[in-house]
């Protein structure tokens, strides 16, 4: 599930913010969290760690198993919103 990987992180930015800036936000109120809880940790950081998302067998079955039409409008509204991801306007 390479799509997967896109979504883990930052969400989209609020309007009129860049990409750049959401990113920045998300990663300071993660680390803030961290550093509330004494885990000493800067935003960068937290950014250049690696992240992975692993997908169960089961739900890699639910995934496979498409069935109605709200399922498939659902799959290719989020196929929009991962290429907008992966393809950030500047």
């Amino acid at each position: 599930m390479q799509t997967a990987r896109t979504v883990v992180g930052p969400d989209e930015p609020l309007e009129g913010r860049s990409y750049e800036e959401g990113a920045a936000l998300h990663w300071a109120y993660l680390a803030g969290i961290a550093q509330a809880q004494g885990v000493p940790v800067e935003a960068g950081e937290l950014a250049s760690l690696p992240h992975d998302v692993d997908i169960s067998s089961r739900i890699r079955a639910r995934l496979t198993d498409v069935r109605s039409p709200d399922d498939l409008a659902l799959m290719s509204k989020s196929a929009r919103f991962i290429n907008r991801r992966a393809n950030p306007k500047k």
